[in-house]
């Protein structure tokens, strides 16, 4: 990592997770790069198994970045694992409109069940998903083609159905959130990996399957009243991981958005 990144942040026992920057111009694979010091993972949830693509960088210590792409562009997403998996009652998703573009995990192709829609965007009427767009959604109560609902967004990111839910919030503004949010099954799946790495540093990457970060996953049992479409994901986020990183630090650490000199050495200012 760079070395701001290591003076301010990391220690043999501090790890760090960042998340952090300018919608789409620090964070995106199309942005500039320039809001953090240091080499990124860059991955696309779509290849971890998520229903819409979202090409994103990460930045960690917990382990090694390069080791850690090297794994996750290995991954070999599920095909079977489908868009309609995920809608309500009595709607209907587009076969995909030609193959996944360029940049992208390639996981559509040209007439066949979409299996990850277009990045979800923080502002409404996303040319993708209005219209003919690829993320329109055809509703049988309406006979009118729309853009998915808050729990089908949910639902394609990761998050437990109703997670964006709260009072006096509305569809438009769930939908904002999630366009700035990141997908689930990729941060868990990052997270894990690292963590795989981090314990094991002589493992052969090829080693380093789906399976294997599964290992350090725990299924949770707690949320019997889940939706039976949520993603996997939202039963099987990474408990055990994060609690044996928790173990592994010897104070408690505030987030670094609230952390003057750390967000002034992150953004090298």
């Amino acid at each position: 990592m760079g070395h701001h990144w290591h003076a301010t942040l990391a220690t043999e026992e501090e790890y760090v997770f960042a998340m952090v920057g300018t919608e789409c111009q620090d964070l995106s694979a199309a942005g500039s790069l320039q809001g953090l010091q240091g080499i990124p993972i860059t991955i696309d949830a779509a290849q971890l198994g998520a229903r819409a693509h979202r090409l994103r960088n990460y930045w960690s210590n917990m382990a090694c970045p390069i080791s850690t792409q090297q794994v996750l562009t290995a991954v070999v997403r599920d095909p079977n694992r489908l868009v309609s998996d995920i809608l309500d009652p009595g709607r209907a998703e587009r076969p995909a409109a030609c193959d996944t573009a360029r940049g992208h995990y390639r996981c559509n192709v040209h007439g066949e069940p979409m299996r990850a829609w277009p990045t979800m965007m923080s502002f409404p009427d996303s040319y993708q998903f209005r219209g003919d767009g690829k993320g329109t959604v055809w509703d049988d109560a309406t006979q009118t083609w729309g853009p998915p609902t808050p729990e089908e967004k949910e639902r394609a990111m990761g998050f437990q159905t109703g997670a964006t839910e709260a009072p006096n919030v509305t569809a438009r503004q769930r939908g904002e959130m999630l366009g700035r949010a990141f997908d689930v099954r990729a941060v868990s799946r990052i997270m894990a990996t690292c963590y795989l790495l981090n314990k094991t540093p002589t493992v052969p990457v090829q080693q380093c399957s789906m399976g294997s970060m599964a290992e350090y996953t725990l299924r949770s049992t707690a949320n019997t009243t889940a939706d039976p479409r949520d993603s996997d994901d939202t039963k099987a986020i990474p408990t055990s991981v994060l609690a044996q990183w928790a173990q592994s630090l010897h104070a408690a650490h505030n987030d670094a958005q609230m952390d003057a000199a750390t967000l002034r050495q992150l953004y090298g200012k």
